[in-house]
C-alpha cells in the first residue's frame, strides 16, 4: 500500500521524465536549424498549394520528401478543361524558391483533348 508521500515523489518523477522527452530534438532538425533553417519549402505554403488545387477543382496527387523540413514536392494533378490546367500551372508557379525539373503535359481525348495530366517536380532552391 502506498503512502501520501511516496505516491507524490513517484509523481513528480514522472513529470520530470515527460519534460526531459519533450525537450529532445532530433538530430536532422538540428542540422537543419543549423544550416540557417532557409532551405526547403515552407509548409503552409505547401498547404496553400493544395488548397489553390482543390479550389480550382482539379485532383491532386502530391508526395513530399524531405524530413524534418520538406524539399522536394513531386506529383500529378488531373484537370478538365484547358483553363484548370492554366490555374494549376499558375498556381504551381507561385510556390518561392522552387526550382523545377521538367514539368509534363499529357492531353487526352480524340480529336478535341478533354483531360488534361500535368505531372511535376518542384526542389527547393538553396540560399
Amino acid at each position: 500500500m502506498a503512502t501520501k508521500k511516496s505516491a507524490g515523489k513517484s509523481s513528480k518523477k514522472s513529470a520530470k521524465k515527460t519534460t526531459k522527452k519533450a525537450a529532445r530534438t532530433r538530430g536532422s532538425a538540428k542540422i537543419a536549424s543549423a544550416s540557417g533553417g532557409g532551405r526547403g519549402f515552407d509548409p503552409v505554403a505547401i498547404k496553400a498549394l493544395v488548397t489553390r488545387f482543390r479550389k480550382a477543382k482539379l485532383s491532386p496527387d502530391i508526395l513530399i520528401d524531405g524530413t524534418p523540413v520538406p524539399d522536394i514536392i513531386r506529383g500529378t494533378f488531373t484537370a478538365r478543361s484547358a483553363s484548370g490546367m492554366s490555374d494549376g500551372l499558375k498556381a504551381l508557379m507561385s510556390i518561392r524558391d522552387a526550382q523545377f525539373r521538367p514539368v509534363r503535359l499529357f492531353p487526352d481525348g480524340v480529336p478535341i483533348p478533354d483531360i488534361f495530366v500535368v505531372q511535376f517536380e518542384a526542389r527547393a532552391r538553396r540560399r
